[in-house]
């Protein structure tokens, strides 16, 4: 298991990686609760998903790892907005 120091280090690799890759990813959420890292992010494409999914894999390899990332809604809108 990795000190917390050790992971805190991977963790801003880990951001560094994703803020200078193919989608600049900024909006990934870390916690660590216990030996677990929480990651949450909201990207704009499966393609970002997926290139998010395999970085984490790789950066965070042996770690205890839960993701929530989800997909924006980047369909037009439907109907106008009523406002009140």
């Amino acid at each position: 298991m990795s000190t917390p120091v050790h992971v805190e280090y991977r963790v801003a690799r880990l951001q560094q990686l994703l803020a200078g890759g193919p989608f600049a990813e900024l909006g990934l959420r870390v916690e660590f609760r216990g030996d677990v890292v929480l990651l949450s992010a909201v990207v704009s494409s499966p393609a970002a998903r997926e290139h998010l999914l395999r970085t984490i894999a790789a950066e965070l390899d042996g770690l205890d790892v839960h993701s929530d990332i989800a997909l924006a809604d980047m369909a037009a809108p439907d109907h106008p907005e009523q406002v009140p």
